[in-house]
Parts: structure tokens; sequence; C-alpha cells
């Protein structure tokens, strides 16, 4: 009698090849996966930070505390969003969320003059 088939010792012993692939390759997407929602975050937040030298470049005289070393000043997102930098459904590729309107940027004057950009939620 020719019987064609697989017998359950063979389907049993194909479950767990694919079950250590499975095991082995998991921690590796995931890792990849976190690495590119880092990478879309900080590009936002790069873009953010554009949007921000922009509107601190456009409106300087507005900005007294810029003018001297260690100075800084707070810019929120809703009026970055307000006056057109920023667009208004911003998304966190972190958490899939809008950012907060009162999320804010901290700009702050250095000892060698330039600004730099922190992001404050």
């Amino acid at each position: 009698m020719n019987q064609k088939g697989f017998t359950l010792i063979e389907i049993v012993g194909v479950v767990i090849v694919f079950a250590v692939i499975l095991l082995v390759s998991l921690p590796a997407i995931s890792k990849t996966l976190k690495h590119q929602k880092d990478q879309e975050y900080n590009q936002v937040l790069n873009d953010v930070y554009a949007a921000t030298e922009q509107y601190v470049e456009s409106n300087r005289t507005s900005f007294i505390p810029l003018e001297h070393i260690g100075g800084e000043v707070s810019i929120s997102i809703a009026l970055l969003q307000d006056t057109g930098y920023l667009k208004e459904n911003l998304v966190n590729p972190k958490t899939g969320k809008k950012f907060s309107r009162a999320d804010s940027i901290i700009v702050k004057v250095n000892k060698d003059g330039t600004l730099t950009y922190t992001f404050k939620e």
C-alpha cells in the first residue's frame, strides 16, 4: 500500500523549524522597526527645528533674550502652526498621535553665539 502524505513527526518537525526561525528573526525585525521609528521621529524634530529657526530669524527683533549669550526663549508648537511655519496635523511617529499644541521648542544662545533648539513636551 503506497500512502502519499506526511507523517505527524514530519509536520511537527517543520513547525519546530518555523518556530526557531521566527524566534531568531523576531528580535532583529523589532530592532529594525524601532530604529525606523527613531529615524522618522528625528526627521520630524529636524523639521520642527527648521521651522523654529525660520520663525526666529523672521521675527528676531521680538526675541530680546536671544541678543545675549545664555538667553533663551520658548516657542510653542501652537505659535508655529498658527503662523504657518508648521502644518496643523503634525504626528509623532513613535506614538502615532498628534503633537500637543502646548509642546514647545526652547531656543538658547550658546557661548559662541549659535542657537540651540531643544524640543520640550
